[in-house]
Formats: structure tokens, C-alpha cells, sequence
């Protein structure tokens, strides 16, 4: 097999937004995508040689019409032109904006309020797919041609004005095979659409890719991988979907290479699972449609360096910029620290061979959660009683883990359960925290966003179940939200299971915001702190095929039923191990590293407490019970380990 037989070359852009008519600052656009970027084009052809392929991840127009189409037609065209290639080696897919919304509105909302309230995934793939020709129960025929219609003018366009039907079928997602001269195998470009049901501000979270769509495309007819090169095109990164657990698995096993837009930054991706790898190439906005000139838009040059069955070994990564300042186009340097001139090395072979770091400390995940047992029977018990929770507990103490693990148990149950963080969108206001749980544009007054909440629960509750909003870090909420609408929250309870997390105590949450509280007395406090007996050891060998001789009883010495402190120490001794150093490396870094957490916790401690902690540290057990519940101290008035023991006794500065 030969090091880089075949080799690649493709642009990727994204998010154009052109605007028609409504074009009102046309000088601006012009600044970005006029002379600066025919340089930008001729430096890349001069520098790179010719392309093989562009390829756009959506967002062609900024509402859907007509007229913003006729005016991508003319741009794809005068860079097709410009980069000397034929306008069949173009591949689009649509976007959010691509839809027109005024298009069957009703429809798609009921169809959007049907989904939120389905735990059926499956069903809505195969109809939607047209593997079923019944609607899933709750849903009606008529509504999936009725959705599919609000991209009638980007299908138009696709199909009539850049004469590529194939890239605008019916349904969902097409696959398109080209087998360049010299070729032995195809590549395959498969179109993913990620849009279809878009339609307000409220999206993330609420777009079924399907199931079907990615097996149906990234298949062969047998259900076999596609031989030969698979390229992937969406629009939305696997965050904004519905079912992002599914759709990773399934490109992780199919896709060599996802392309997608949407978030207007330029990221390069790589998720790691111990048996399956993603590799994710976000391109920037072309033209951002508020920001215009003013804003750095971005595109990127690929190169792929394949071996004899168009498997990639090296991807070349060349980012482009525009500067606001200069009005020209240039090498960004700014990206990562390990590119050069712009230009990033990412290796795919070297990517196969090395195992992944199986301890994360900075991504909960829900196979994470070890030590809850008593935790996981007390929220078994409030739902079965229709009651309502509220976690508290110290930074990196595990709460977001247990909401997770939760939130994945309700669902393997069918049961509606939405979780939302009070640090994303949903804390930005009551409207926002409202669409982000319905998935529904809200109004902006507490009254009317409790209503529309009221009326996302009610149709919820027809099954029989209430629904489960579990909320991450709530202080954010309570800070943005009006008083009046956790009084209309607090008459909700029983028709909605609430799960609250937050640092401090629920009434000092509320105190904290001058605000008083008419809800948290319709709650059960439950504060999160060590793990139970044995969760330190399941922590340990999740990931114990990584360790070397001793490894684990340092992890257990030094960092004693502490969820965090355990993954943090665990990672740094796989990757002392894996780059051929020792125990003391990891130990350094562990120590370093913690010591910025224990002086955070020390600011905030009262005298008292504080001089409590230093007893403990020297052999005087303390059983202050704040302390224990916050898990610094543990069932036997000791330190929770030995790694916060010695910060006390000074010998960690």
C-alpha cells in the first residue's frame, strides 16, 4: 500500500447568506467577496495547484426566496469559473436559512410539537425516509410533504438554475459518486439534510438527521461501507440534533470525513471513542449576514493524502481569513497553536494507532457515573411520586454526570426528558429557556412563556408521564428569569418533574439575586459530594487497561472517592505513560493543578470551617456536617484525600 497514491484537493465554504433585494449594505459584501476574494481564489490556485472539488455546507440564501437564489447562482458560477472547474464537481446542501419558513408554518409547527413529544425516533426515520408509508402515532401524513415543502425555492434553485437534480431528490440526503482519472475507487459525497426542520430561533437540539437517512447513504445495498472515499456535507454540527448519539455512531462507522457550517467559526474536530473515531471540519461563515465586513469570515483550503483504497493518511488544512482592517484575505495563524502559516498537519494514521485517554475530567459523560446508587433511588422515587429535586454541590463535584446519567435512563424509558444548562441559551431569558426545553418560539413575558410551557407539558403528559426538565447550573436562570414566572413554574409542579443543580444552597441561589423564593420549598434538597463505597474503585478500572504497575494505588492514595480528582489524576498517567514518563510527571501536574481549585474553595470558606479543615489535616477528626455534605471531608472527619490533606498541611503550595 503506498504512502499517498491519490491525492485531493477541495475548498470548503459555508453560510453566504445572500440576502436579494433585501441586500441593503451591498458595498460591504462587495468588500468581502469582490476583488479581495477572486486574490484570495488566484493565491490558492497559484499556491495549491487546481482543485478538485468545492464543497458548501449551506446557507446559500439568508430567508429562502427566490431572488437570493438567482443571486447565488451567479456567485457559484463566477467561482466555478474562477477556479477553472467544472460546475459538476460543485456540491451544495441546504441550511437553516435555505428554508423559507412562511411555507406550511403550521404544519411545521405541529409537526415540530409532535416530535418534542415522541420518544419514537424510529418510526419518524422510517416514515420520514419512506420506509413506512404510516405516520408514527400522534403525527399526520400530510404534514411530511407539507414540511419538506419550505425548501421548494433551494430545490428550484438546485435543480433548475445549478442543473444538479441529483443534488435535490424528494427526500432527505442524497449520494453523489465520482471517480476521478486514475482513481481505482470512487468518492462519495453524501449530502445530509440537517434542515428540514428548522424554524425558528429555537433549532438546536430539535433536528432529527434520521437514522435512515445515514444508513440509507452511507451504505451499500447489502448495508455494507462504501468502498473508496466518503466525504460527508451538512449543515449543523451534531450538538444541534436530535438524535446525536445515533447519527456519530453511524458517520463514525461510515463517513472518513464530515463537512459542515453553520456556527460561523472554523473548528477541527476529531471525536474519540475507544473502537470508533469522527473527524469534523467546520468551515467559518463566508459572508456572516449581520456582521458583514466587520466580522473575520473564513473558508479553508483541504489537501488529502490517500492511500491505494482512498483511505486518508494526512489532510493538509489551510485557513483563510478576511481582515476587517485590510479588506484582503490572508494565511490565519490565529486558529491553533500548532499550524503554521495557516496551515494545520492532521494525521489520520497516526490518529488509528493511538488509543484515546479513557479518564475525561472535562467532559461528563453518563457511562462516567460510578458511586450514585443512592442518588439514582431517590430520583426513582420523586418521579414515581411526581416530585421535584434539587441538586447542590461543589465544582466538579459530579453534578452534571448524575444529570446525564438521568437524563439517559428517562429516555431508555420513553420518557420525555429535556436537559438544558443555565449557562447556554437557555440562561439568557425566560423566552430563551422556554423554546430551549419546548423547542417552540416563546413570548418574552413570564406569563406567556409559562403558558406556552404549559401547553409543551400538556401535550407531554397524554402519554400518561410527565415530562422531566432537568437544569444545569439554574443560578443563571434564576438571575434572567422574573419572579412571576417561578410562581407560574411552582403551579406546574406534578405536571413536570423538575431536577435543578447549582453550587450553593436553593434559597441562596434565590438570595443571592435579591430575589425570594416561591418555589424551592416544593423541592428536596439533595446534595452531591463523595462517591459511595466502590464508586472510586469503578472509576478507576474504567480505564485501568491504560495504567501501568502502581497507577491505580497512587489514585487511590492520593485522590480518595473524588469523581474529579480521580479522572484528572488518571489522565495524567495515561499520558505520562503513552509519551514515556513517569509517575512523578503525573503526580506534578496533578498537584499543580489542584492547587488552583483548593485556593478557590479556601476563599470561600469561613474562618471557623477553615480552621476545622486544618484539625482534620492533622489527624483531629471533624464531623462539621456542611463539610461533609460538600464532600471535603468524609464519613470520618478526614479530608476527602490525601491530595487536599497535604495542600493543608502546607506541603503542596
Amino acid at each position: 500500500m503506498a504512502f499517498g497514491q491519490h491525492t485531493l484537493k477541495f475548498l470548503h465554504i459555508s453560510d453566504l447568506h445572500l440576502k436579494g433585494a433585501r441586500e441593503k449594505e451591498p458595498w460591504r459584501r462587495r468588500r468581502v467577496l469582490g476583488k479581495a476574494w477572486q486574490r484570495n481564489l488566484e493565491t490558492l490556485l497559484n499556491e495549491e495547484g487546481q482543485l478538485d472539488f468545492v464543497f458548501f455546507t449551506g446557507d446559500a440564501a439568508q430567508s429562502g426566496q427566490p431572488d437570493e437564489f438567482d443571486q447565488a447562482t451567479e456567485f457559484f458560477a463566477n467561482l466555478c469559473s474562477d477556479l477553472a472547474l467544472s460546475p459538476e464537481r460543485l456540491f451544495v446542501v441546504a441550511g437553516n436559512h435555505d428554508i423559507d419558513r412562511s411555507i406550511e408554518s403550521q404544519a411545521w409547527e405541529k409537526m415540530r410539537m409532535s416530535l418534542a413529544a415522541s420518544s419514537d425516533l424510529l418510526s419518524v426515520s422510517r416514515w420520514m425516509n419512506g420506509l413506512d408509508d404510516r405516520p408514527p402515532h400522534g403525527f399526520d401524513d400530510a404534514w411530511k410533504s407539507a414540511v419538506l415543502s419550505r425548501q421548494r425555492p433551494y430545490r428550484d434553485w438546485v435543480r433548475d438554475k445549478l442543473q444538479r437534480p441529483a443534488l435535490a431528490p424528494d427526500g432527505l440526503g442524497y449520494r453523489a459518486s465520482v471517480q476521478p482519472p486514475g482513481f481505482t475507487l470512487p468518492i462519495h459525497i453524501v449530502g445530509l439534510d440537517s434542515a428540514w426542520l428548522c424554524g425558528d430561533n429555537a433549532d438546536k437540539g430539535h433536528l432529527p438527521l434520521t437514522e435512515n437517512q445515514l444508513g440509507g447513504h452511507l451504505t451499500t445495498e447489502s448495508g455494507d461501507p462504501l468502498p473508496g472515499l466518503r466525504i460527508v456535507l451538512m449543515h449543523h454540527p451534531l450538538s444541534d440534533l436530535a438524535d446525536p448519539s445515533p447519527s456519530k455512531r453511524l458517520l463514525a462507522e461510515n463517513a472518513d470525513l464530515v463537512l459542515r457550517g453553520h456556527l460561523h467559526e472554523t473548528e477541527v474536530v476529531e471525536w474519540v471513542e475507544p473502537d470508533r473515531r469522527l473527524r469534523e471540519l467546520a468551515a467559518g461563515s463566508l459572508y456572516e449576514g449581520g456582521l458583514a465586513d466587520t466580522y473575520g469570515n473564513s473558508c479553508h483550503f483541504v489537501r488529502l493524502d490517500l492511500d491505494s483504497q482512498l483511505r486518508p493518511i494526512e489532510a493538509l488544512v489551510r485557513f483563510r481569513s478576511f481582515s476587517p482592517k485590510g479588506g484582503h484575505w490572508f494565511d490565519d495563524n490565529s486558529r491553533y497553536t500548532e499550524s503554521n502559516n495557516g496551515r494545520l498537519i492532521w494525521s489520520f494514521r497516526h490518529a488509528t494507532t493511538n488509543r484515546p485517554n479513557p479518564y475525561s475530567p472535562w467532559t461528563p459523560r453518563p457511562e462516567h457515573c460510578f458511586g450514585r446508587a443512592n442518588t439514582f433511588r431517590q430520583l426513582e422515587a420523586a418521579f414515581d411520586e411526581r416530585r421535584s429535586i434539587w441538586f447542590t454541590g461543589d465544582w466538579r463535584i459530579g453534578k452534571t454526570t448524575i444529570l446525564l446519567a438521568w437524563e439517559k435512563r428517562l429516555r431508555e424509558r420513553g420518557i420525555t426528558a429535556r436537559l438544558v444548562s443555565g449557562q447556554g441559551p437557555a440562561g439568557i431569558s425566560v423566552a430563551d429557556f422556554v423554546k430551549v426545553v419546548s423547542g417552540l418560539d416563546s413570548p418574552s413575558d413570564p406569563d406567556g412563556a409559562a403558558n406556552r410551557l404549559a401547553g409543551w407539558i400538556e401535550v407531554i403528559s397524554r402519554s400518561g408521564l410527565p415530562p422531566v426538565v432537568l437544569v444545569d447550573e439554574v443560578e443563571s436562570v434564576v438571575q434572567t428569569c422574573d419572579m412571576r414566572f417561578f410562581e407560574r413554574l411552582r403551579d406546574l409542579l406534578g405536571a413536570v418533574c423538575l431536577v435543578f443543580s447549582s453550587r450553593d444552597a436553593p434559597d441562596e441561589v434565590f438570595s443571592q439575586n435579591n430575589k425570594t423564593s416561591p418555589i424551592t420549598n416544593r423541592f428536596q434538597t439533595i446534595p452531591v459530594g463523595l462517591l459511595e463505597p466502590g464508586g472510586d474503585e469503578a472509576t478507576i478500572q474504567h480505564g485501568a487497561s491504560q495504567l501501568g504497575p502502581g497507577d491505580a494505588d497512587l489514585m487511590r492514595h492520593w485522590c480518595g472517592r473524588h469523581c474529579f480528582y480521580l479522572q484528572l489524576f488518571g489522565s495524567y498517567l495515561v499520558d505520562a505513560r503513552s509519551s514515556g514518563q513517569g509517575q512523578s510527571t503525573a503526580l506534578a501536574n496533578l498537584q499543580g493543578e489542584s492547587t488552583l481549585y483548593f485556593r478557590e474553595i479556601w476563599r470561600g470558606l469561613p474562618a471557623n470551617h477553615q480552621q476545622s479543615l486544618r484539625d482534620a489535616a492533622r489527624g483531629l477528626p471533624c464531623h462539621v456536617q456542611i463539610l461533609q455534605r460538600r464532600g471535603l471531608l468524609d464519613e470520618e472527619g478526614r479530608p476527602f484525600n490525601e491530595l487536599f490533606a497535604a495542600w493543608l498541611r502546607g506541603e503542596i503550595s
